[in-house]
């Protein structure tokens, strides 16, 4: 017999310009696609780290040039577990 699992559940795409979160909620019976900072529903799928602090989307894709070594985007962002600092970024994800 399957499990019923109650509340809501979450649907992440890593894509490869572009990611998206995605909830389905049982109680209206319907999936929304979540709004970034920004107020858009795709993020670019870049991250970066600096000295002291993790970028994400358009403020990582905006300073790829600059800090290239410490930027992740598109598809390598499915190999992120290997890469340095992946436990900071697996963290701030997911949660403890």
């Amino acid at each position: 017999m399957a499990r019923k699992y109650e509340g809501p559940a979450i649907g992440i795409e890593l894509g490869t310009n572009n990611s998206r979160v995605a909830v389905w909620q049982e109680i209206v019976n319907r999936t929304e696609i979540m709004h970034n900072e920004q107020g858009y529903r795709t993020t670019p799928s870049f991250v970066a780290f600096t000295d002291d602090r993790m970028l994400i989307g358009d403020a990582a894709k905006s300073q790829a040039a600059s800090n290239p070594f410490n930027t992740i985007f598109g598809n390598y962002l499915v190999n992120v577990v290997t890469l340095p600092r992946s436990k900071y970024l697996v963290t701030t994800l997911v949660g403890k």
